[in-house]
């Protein structure tokens, strides 16, 4: 990948968007900083692959049991601006539906730095997993409660939804968060406790997420089946 032509479209990504040399060489050298277009395709392959799994082929006409948003929406949530009803309804995502859907995803990138915001609609429970601070960050959590209030309205109970602070291995350089931010929405997505792998396995996983991104998901030898 490193070697490629330059404008050469080596995969792409679930949403359509050409990934090329220049993204690869955010995530194969060890002392790079993962770019959007990497941490959004690794956890929507993520999302796709649970989806299926479970018989979910459209999200938007079938309750996902996961729904994983890109780092565009992570901006609106971390900066107050309005997350539309229109990109709800692309995401299959309505207050009728909204708990009985497993697990959201939503990677956001502040100063350069990659965190995720995960909501668990069925369990009522929202955290934020951070590998510069261990209990995440409470702002994001409360943001993220008030982005839950709105879509349920009046269906919202404040009292059954639950502010966690979830462990989570921390980086050991000032590069590899993205990396954590994809490994901790695998493990998350998959039921596996975020504290399971280390930091020292990053320079691995980056060459298994460029793996992934190259095979356009977890299928064939990449398959998370049995995990």
């Amino acid at each position: 990948t490193l070697r490629a032509r330059s404008n050469a479209e080596l995969a792409k990504t679930p949403e359509g968007i050409s990934l090329q040399r220049k993204d690869f060489e955010t995530v194969v050298p060890r002392n790079q900083w993962l770019n959007d277009e990497i941490v959004n395709a690794a956890l929507l392959h993520l999302g796709n692959y649970v989806n299926q799994k479970v018989g979910i082929k459209n999200p938007r006409l079938q309750t996902p049991k996961i729904q994983v948003f890109n780092s565009f929406v992570g901006k609106n949530l971390a900066e107050d601006r309005p997350i539309t009803e229109r990109m709800m309804r692309r995401a299959g995502i309505r207050k009728d539906n909204f708990l009985d859907i497993e697990t959201i995803l939503v990677p956001i990138c502040r100063g350069r730095h990659w965190t995720l915001v995960v909501i668990r609609p069925k369990h009522r429970e929202i955290f934020h997993l951070d590998s510069l601070s261990p209990a995440g960050n409470a702002g994001l959590k409360n943001k993220a409660r008030e982005w839950v209030r709105g879509i349920l309205d009046d269906a919202f109970v404040e009292s059954e939804w639950t502010l966690k602070s979830v462990a989570s291995p921390q980086q050991s350089n000032s590069d590899d968060c993205g990396v954590h931010t994809i490994t901790n929405g695998v493990c998350v997505g998959l039921g596996i406790d975020p504290s399971t792998y280390t930091s020292a396995e990053m320079p691995l996983q980056r060459l298994r997420v460029a793996a992934i991104l190259l095979n356009e998901g977890f299928k064939g030898d990449f398959s998370l089946d049995g995990l």
